[in-house]
């Protein structure tokens, strides 16, 4: 699986959120002089290219886990495309503001490529530990 994201910190790259170490994760571009603000306004989000088409059906998104809030995502939308291009959304909903897993389940759909777009996160950042999905062939 490949991330990739328009917007990410050095050293933060959307490789971090599907890398299988919960230590490292992806955030969005910051500046920290004056300290600490988001580069890009929100929405932000990171797509997979899953390699091949699979019928997916869930998306378990885990925060980062350094014990900083910055980043977690509270509002959502999965989307899922066949072709990188086109994408339709597939799930929208809320999460706590906390570092526990996330899960969101949908009607299994076919897709080659799965979209985790944030509408609200803390602080107005993004950041992402690590995203499995699951599917079936």
């Amino acid at each position: 699986i490949a991330a990739s994201a328009v917007s990410q910190a050095a050293g933060y790259e959307a490789s971090r959120a599907v890398d299988g170490n919960a230590s490292t994760f992806w955030h969005t571009a910051f500046v920290t002089s004056p300290c600490c603000a988001p580069v890009s306004p929100l929405p932000q989000s990171i797509v997979l290219n899953l390699g091949a088409s699979y019928k997916v059906s869930t998306l378990r998104y885990l925060p980062r886990q350094d014990g900083v809030p910055n980043g977690n995502i509270t509002t959502y939308n999965v989307y899922v495309s066949t072709d990188g291009v086109v994408f339709t959304k597939i799930a929208t909903g809320n999460w706590t503001d906390d570092a526990s897993l996330k899960t969101v389940s949908f009607t299994p759909t076919a897709a080659s490529y799965i979209q985790l777009e944030a509408t609200a996160a803390h602080g107005g950042y993004v950041s992402v530990s690590e995203i499995n999905i699951d599917f079936t062939n």
